[in-house]
C-alpha cells in the first residue's frame, strides 16, 4: 500500500481542529468502519514517525494484532505532538501539499516530513523578505 498524503493530511486535521488537547482514540473509529486497512496502514506511520502520542507523550498502541483480526482499543487519549503539528502546517498549505503529491509521492512518509519541513522554511523565509 502506498502513503495516501491527503488522508494523512485529515487524520492530522482532526486533531488539529478538535476542540481540547486529546483526541479519545474511538474518535476514529468511523475511518476503521471506512476502511480499515488504509486507516491501520497509514495510522501506524503516524505513530512510527512520531505525529501522534499518548497524554505522556510516549507511543500508544491503539490497534492490537490478533491472529485473524485486528482490534483497535478505544479510550485511549491521543495528541498531535510538535513534529506532527509542524507537519499539519506544511500539508495545509495547498502549494506545498500539491508539491508533496507530485514531487515525492513514492517517498517514504520521513522523505515528506522533510520536504515538508524545507518548503514550509522556504515558504516563511519568503514571507520575512522585505
Amino acid at each position: 500500500m502506498t502513503i495516501d498524503i491527503d488522508y494523512i493530511k485529515i487524520l492530522l486535521t482532526d486533531f488539529q481542529e478538535c476542540e481540547s488537547a486529546y483526541i479519545d482514540s474511538s474518535f476514529f473509529s468511523k475511518y476503521i468502519k471506512e476502511d480499515e486497512n488504509k486507516f491501520i496502514f497509514h495510522w501506524e506511520i503516524l505513530q512510527d514517525k512520531g505525529l501522534v502520542s499518548g497524554t505522556n507523550g510516549k507511543q500508544i498502541n491503539v490497534i492490537q494484532h490478533g491472529l485473524n483480526d485486528y482490534v483497535f482499543i478505544s479510550g485511549i487519549n491521543l495528541r498531535l505532538t510538535d513534529q506532527g503539528h509542524q507537519f499539519y502546517e506544511a500539508l495545509k498549505d495547498e502549494e506545498i501539499l500539491e508539491k508533496l503529491k507530485s514531487n515525492v509521492k513514492s517517498f517514504s512518509l520521513d522523505s515528506m516530513i522533510k520536504m515538508g519541513k524545507i518548503l514550509f522554511d522556504k515558504k516563511l523565509e519568503s514571507l520575512l523578505d522585505v
